[in-house]
């Protein structure tokens, strides 16, 4: 048949990638945004993505040092051990008050564990086996707060399944937390019927530490 008329002319992209379309009245560039995978790397002896954005947690996964049970909305969130790191320790420095220790909510783990390494000076305690813990290449874990280990809790069927897969150990029976209940007591976690309860320090319970990633 005849040849048409000629379109109109191509107006190549920005950059390798970009593409352009004809909008009736000119060509539109449509900028590609290009994501490189990161990688896991050890350095420093520490693991570090680098190269990258690295991949969006969800909830169960098996990443930096852990298993995710809690997400920011920002890209970062919480993990919890694996593995127990002891069935039976006690909170520690019974008779004792912590004012930095007080923290229940998601968030204050980390500083209740800081202010009870820097008042109770007992080794081997709930807090202070979490803060010497070095643990797939993280040594910053520290002993969850009541709502911490609570999220944990409501979160634990994933965790479970995820720790099986890893060649860790389900939560079972009762978990300290690192919040203060008195001079005399700190909550606990009950993962046998999602019960919590303030008992005395001296009594010796589970414990399972987390970071932050």
């Amino acid at each position: 048949g005849v040849t048409g008329p000629q379109g109109p002319g191509f107006t190549n992209g920005t950059q390798a990638g970009d593409m352009s379309y004809w909008n009736g009245t000119a060509w539109v560039v449509v900028a590609t945004t290009i994501y490189e995978a990161a990688t896991l790397q050890m350095i420093g002896g520490v693991p570090t993505w680098t190269g990258g954005t690295p991949p969006t947690a969800a909830v169960g996964d098996f990443r930096d040092g852990g298993i995710v049970f809690w997400l920011d909305g920002n890209g970062g969130g919480l993990v919890v051990s694996a593995v127990e790191q002891i069935a039976q320790a006690s909170w520690g420095c019974y008779g004792t008050s912590i004012a930095g220790a007080i923290g229940t909510a998601i968030g204050t783990g980390a500083a209740n564990t800081t202010a009870i390494e820097a008042a109770c000076v007992t080794t081997g305690t709930a807090a202070d086996l979490c803060a010497n813990l070095t643990l797939n290449g993280y040594s910053d874990w520290f002993l969850p707060s009541k709502y911490e280990l609570i999220e944990i809790y409501n979160n634990r069927i994933a965790i479970n399944t995820t720790a099986a897969n890893n060649g860790g150990t389900n939560f079972t029976s009762i978990y300290w937390s690192s919040t203060e209940g008195s001079s005399n007591s700190a909550w606990n976690y009950n993962f046998n019927n999602g019960y919590s309860d303030s008992n005395y320090k001296f009594y010796t319970y589970r414990v399972r530490a987390i970071r932050a990633f």
